[in-house]
C-alpha cells in the first residue's frame, strides 16, 4: 500500500511539473472572418501575449478546419503590398501581439467548408518546446 501511495504521488509531481512547464499564451479577441461559399482560403486573428518569464516561440499552426494553416503577416515589396508566410514567431516574455486585417493572420488554405457566422474554429498552436496549445475563433461577418 505505501508503495502504491509513493508511486502515485511521484507521478502526479512529474504531471503538474510538466504542465507548469507547458508553454501557453494569454488569448483574447480570437475570431475570423465569414467567407462565401466557393472561396478556398480564410482568415483569423487573435491577440496574444506571453505573460510568462520566458520567450515563447510559436512554430506552426493547425487546424481541421483547412488543409493548410499558417501565420502570415503582410510586407511592402518595391511599392506593393505582399503576404508572407512567418516559419515562426518569438514572443519575449511580457510581449504582446495583437493581429488584424493587413497585418499578422492566420492564413487558413482549402477550407473544408465556409467559415459561417457563429460558427467556432479551432486552432492548434505549436510551440518550440513541444508544447501545444488550441484556441478557438468564432466566426463573425464580413466588414
Amino acid at each position: 500500500m505505501k508503495a502504491k501511495l509513493i508511486t502515485f504521488l511521484g507521478i502526479t509531481v512529474i504531471v503538474i511539473s510538466n504542465l507548469a512547464l507547458a508553454a501557453e499564451l494569454s488569448v483574447t479577441e480570437a475570431w475570423a472572418r465569414a467567407t462565401i461559399p466557393g472561396m478556398a482560403n480564410g482568415a483569423g486573428y487573435a491577440s496574444l501575449a506571453n505573460e510568462q518569464e520566458q520567450p515563447l516561440t510559436l512554430v506552426k499552426l493547425e487546424s481541421p478546419a483547412s488543409s493548410k494553416t499558417e501565420l502570415h503577416t503582410h510586407q511592402h515589396d518595391n511599392g506593393m503590398m505582399k503576404m508572407v508566410h512567418v516559419p515562426e514567431l518569438t514572443l519575449a516574455a511580457g510581449e504582446s501581439l495583437s493581429m488584424a486585417p493587413g497585418s499578422y493572420h492566420i492564413m487558413f488554405f482549402d477550407l473544408q467548408q465556409p467559415f459561417k457566422v457563429g460558427d467556432s474554429v479551432p486552432v492548434v498552436m505549436h510551440f518550440a518546446d513541444g508544447s501545444r496549445q488550441q484556441i478557438n475563433l468564432e466566426v463573425r461577418e464580413l466588414e
